[in-house]
Order: structure tokens, then C-alpha cells, then sequence
């Protein structure tokens, strides 16, 4: 019985064949399975090209188990799957080494020459499957469509708590730091003065920073003006070193003046800082506002896709003000010195997709193509929160400032011991005096983008602030009506570093 061969059970691939023959018969499905050998004993098990080199790289390189890529087969794509497959051990040699020692029968149904001659360790097999695109494609469909129907559903409830949330914890605490902000503008005697941080938001940090803020210059404005009431009682006291002392008042008074101005300065930006962040908050909301309304009360009369369209619009709206909220944060973080500086050796080309993506749904609501031309292997030593947040900002800004149809191409290059990056679009420009003003925040630099889109500018300022944390630079090439390139530039990274928290002069 042990000599007699009986490939039933002594040939896993001739029961592996058989229950696939077997399973074609039952379901129509046109996939393409095979266990494929070099020089198989069955001509439905013989490798075609591709897998005869598949397996002949597996026995060059034992850390190679699996490969996969898309084919054309027959005209026709295909997700194509290569798996390492069965390896000889000592036992396979019975029926693989030479037809004089294989068991009876083998060499009456198969012959003496194929599938002879292996060794011990040889791979002589690897699992083939190839499935066509479209078949696979046709489920993954179906699914987006469920999916997208269920979220339009979703964020209709979802939408009723936002609007609720936002009227209370971001116009409310933001309409509280206005007035703050006025009352200090218009007389300086309110100095020192305190607003209770709204609980539960994400704006508790930029009411901190604001009483901060205050109260710090409210001790430094009384600090100046006991430094004069000092030197006033010493020159009444003393005739001598009369000039001497009279110049140090001079100068203290010089420095209230200063201080006072600077103070004016400060506060005329923040009002304006926070008028524009409160208006340009309430636009998005009032177009959520108005998606919402038009599918709550009438949601039977749309079709899917003027649900999926609408859906579409409230996630854009709601990016644009989650984006609007997380450089508010950044900027307020930055000014308290609370954000966290962290720099490790990362793939500019994986932190450039990243921030691609956040920016593609916006980009493709305008029709902007957004191409990226970065080498796979280039590292930079960076903080990965931090630049990615530069790349969404100046990504955002270009497809505001491109018409539709437009393009944006991302590219990154060595320049010495430094990696220099570049956001190029070929949009509206810009001229040389809005140039100059771009790294500051004033309201002469607003603009609307090519369909009508708004922002406060803060974008730029955290990327400038950023930028130079880590030791770049960065600057914009534009030209009226030939579009705009913006550059920055970021140590090179080799091998990672140990991450550290950042000093305290680094908090500053």
C-alpha cells in the first residue's frame, strides 16, 4: 500500500486542481487560481512567464514571499497576486527526486521527467491569483454609495448639535474676547482685566493666552509708570546729578509712550483678528445652516446624487472651518508657548500626501488638479504636526487664488545640506505691494479667492512662525495673472533622532 502511488492523497495539488474544477462548476465567477510550478507533473499546473519568475526569485531571496501589482491580461486589467508556495523537505523527495525511487504508479501517469531532480529547501511552487479590476471594483461601488447615503443621514442629526455647540461654545466666547478686546483699546485702565475661559472648547487656550496677555501688560505698564513716580520724587529731593536724572525721566516716559503705542497696535490687530475669525466662522455655518434646512424639510424629493452633492458641501464647509479652528489654535498655542515642538527624520513625500489629501476635496469642487513631484527616499528632521500644517495652509491658499480647470504642482529638491520645498499654482498672482504684507496680519492683504472664498490670512503667519522654528526660511515668487510659487526650506534628514521636548527658549 505505501509503495502504490495514489495522487488523491499523496499530491496536494492534485486535490487543490480538482476542488478548483469542482468549484468552477458551481459559481461563474472569472477569476484565475493556480498553484504553478517550473516543469509541473500537469500541464494545467506549468508556470506561465510571470510565475516562472516569480518562483526563481524566491529561491534567490528568502525574504521575498509575496508580490502584487495590476496587469493586463487579454486586454484586460487584473489585481494580480503571487504567493510563495510549497518547499521541499526530505519527505517530498520520495516522489521528487529520481523515477527509479518514486512510488509505483507515478511514473506510469505523469512520466519520468517532470517534477524530478529537486532538492531539499527548493521552493518549487508559488500560489497564483488574478482577479479582475472590474469585478472587484463593482463591490467596492455598490458599498461607497450605502456608505454615502448612510453619512448624508447621519450628518443631518449631526448638524442640529453642531449648530447648537458652535452658537454656544465659539460665537458667544468669541463675542466676549471682542468686547474685551475693545473696551482695552479704547482705554488702557482695563488692563489686567479677565474673561472666564469657555469650558469645554477649544477656544479655553485663546482666552488663556488673551488674560495673559493682559495681565502681563497691565505689570509692565504699572512697573513703568512706578519707575516715573520714583524718579520724580528723587529729582524734587535732589539738585544734584539734576540733567542725568531728568534724561532717565525722559526716557521712562519714551518707554510708557511705547508701551501705550504698542498696546494700541496689539489690540487694533486682535479686534480685527477676531472680527474676521467670527465672520468668516458664521459663513461656512450659514451654508450648513441652509444644506441642513433644504434636507430636513425636504430630503424626499432629492435624488442620491443631489444628497451625495449636498453631502459633498457640508463637508467642505465643515473642513474649511475645522482648518479655520486648528491655525486659530496653532497660532494661540504658539503666542502662550504651549505647542509642542518635536523633530524626527520623516518622508517629505508621505507628509506631502498627507496634506494632499485634506486639501484634494476642495481642490476637486473647482476642478483643480493638485500633482506632487517629490522623491520617495528624501527625509527632512522635522516637527510632523507642524509641517503638515504648513503644506495644508499653502495648499489651501493656492486652490483659493486658481480658477477652476486650474493646476498646482508640489514639488521638493536637495539644495545643499537643506531641503527646499515649492507650492506652485497657476493662478490669479499677485503684485509686489501685496507681496510685502503677506507675512502680517492686516486687512489691507484680504482678499476674495477666485469664487468669492474668504479667510483671515492667519494661514501665513503660522507657516512664517513655524518655518522658522525650525531654522528655514520661507518666501512667495508671484507675478499679476501667471499665478504664484511659494518656497520653504527645511533641514535635510538622515538617520531618526532621539524626539525632545523643546526648551524653554524654544517656547517663547
Amino acid at each position: 500500500m505505501g509503495e502504490q502511488f495514489e495522487p488523491a492523497w499523496m499530491s496536494s495539488t492534485y486535490a487543490v486542481r480538482e476542488m478548483e474544477k469542482y468549484f468552477r462548476e458551481l459559481h461563474d465567477i472569472s477569476y484565475y487560481y493556480k498553484e504553478a510550478a517550473i516543469n509541473a507533473r500537469h500541464p494545467d499546473n506549468e508556470a506561465d512567464p510571470l510565475e516562472r519568475d516569480f518562483i526563481e526569485r524566491l529561491n534567490l531571496d528568502d525574504g521575498l514571499h509575496s508580490a502584487s501589482e495590476i496587469r493586463i491580461f487579454d486586454g484586460e486589467p487584473y489585481f494580480t497576486v503571487l504567493q510563495r508556495g510549497e518547499t521541499m523537505e526530505a519527505t517530498c523527495l520520495r516522489c521528487h527526486s529520481e523515477p527509479e525511487f518514486a512510488p509505483r504508479g507515478l511514473v506510469e501517469v505523469y512520466g519520468s521527467k517532470r517534477s524530478f531532480s529537486r532538492t531539499e529547501d527548493e521552493v518549487v511552487s508559488a500560489v497564483s491569483i488574478r482577479i479582475p479590476l472590474e469585478t472587484a471594483y463593482k463591490s467596492v461601488n455598490n458599498l461607497t454609495l450605502q456608505l454615502a447615503i448612510a453619512f448624508g443621514t447621519v450628518l443631518v442629526g449631526l448638524f442640529c448639535v453642531t449648530v447648537f455647540l458652535n452658537k454656544r461654545w465659539i460665537f458667544k466666547p468669541l463675542g466676549s474676547l471682542r468686547d474685551k478686546a475693545k473696551a482695552i483699546t479704547t482705554d488702557p485702565t482695563h488692563l489686567g482685566e479677565q474673561i472666564s475661559p469657555p469650558k469645554g472648547t477649544e477656544l479655553i487656550d485663546l482666552a488663556n493666552t488673551f488674560n495673559s496677555m493682559s495681565k502681563a501688560l497691565q505689570i509692565e505698564r504699572n512697573e513703568l509708570e512706578d519707575r516715573v513716580r520714583q524718579r520724580t520724587m528723587e529729582l524734587e529731593s535732589s539738585n544734584t546729578n539734576l540733567r542725568r536724572e531728568m534724561a532717565e525721566r525722559e526716557q521712562a516716559e519714551e518707554m510708557i509712550r511705547q508701551v501705550n503705542q504698542q498696546l494700541r497696535i496689539s489690540n487694533e490687530d486682535k479686534d480685527r483678528l477676531f472680527s474676521i475669525i467670527a465672520h468668516d466662522l458664521k459663513s461656512p455655518l450659514s451654508g450648513l445652516m441652509t444644506s441642513a434646512q433644504l434636507l430636513s424639510e425636504d430630503i424626499k424629493h432629492f435624488s442620491e446624487r443631489d444628497i451625495v452633492q449636498l453631502a459633498a458641501a457640508l463637508h467642505s464647509s465643515t473642513s474649511n472651518m475645522m482648518a479655520l479652528l486648528e491655525d486659530l489654535m496653532q497660532w494661540a498655542r504658539m503666542g502662550q508657548g504651549n505647542l509642542e515642538f518635536t523633530r524626527e527624520s520623516s518622508g517629505m513625500r508621505e507628509l506631502a500626501d498627507i496634506s494632499l489629501k485634506s486639501a484634494q476635496g476642495v481642490a476637486d469642487l473647482k476642478g483643480i488638479a493638485i500633482t506632487s513631484d517629490i522623491p520617495r527616499d528624501m527625509k527632512v528632521m522635522a516637527d510632523r504636526p507642524m509641517i503638515k500644517t504648513v503644506i495644508r495652509n499653502l495648499l489651501f491658499n493656492a486652490v483659493k487664488f486658481t480658477p477652476r480647470g486650474g493646476e498646482i504642482l508640489v514639488t521638493a529638491r536637495q539644495e545643499g545640506d537643506v531641503i527646499q520645498m515649492a507650492v506652485k499654482d497657476n493662478g490669479v498672482g499677485m503684485n509686489k505691494e501685496r507681496l510685502s504684507s503677506l507675512f502680517a496680519i492686516s486687512k489691507d492683504k484680504l482678499r476674495l479667492g477666485t469664487e468669492g472664498e474668504k479667510g483671515t490670512g492667519l494661514g501665513l503667519v503660522i507657516c512664517k512662525q513655524f518655518i522658522e522654528k525650525h531654522g528655514g526660511r520661507i518666501w512667495v515668487e508671484s507675478e499679476q495673472g501667471r499665478g504664484t510659487t511659494v518656497f520653504f526650506t527645511l533641514p535635510e534628514g538622515g538617520q531618526d533622532r532621539v524626539p525632545r521636548q523643546p526648551a524653554q527658549e524654544d517656547r517663547a
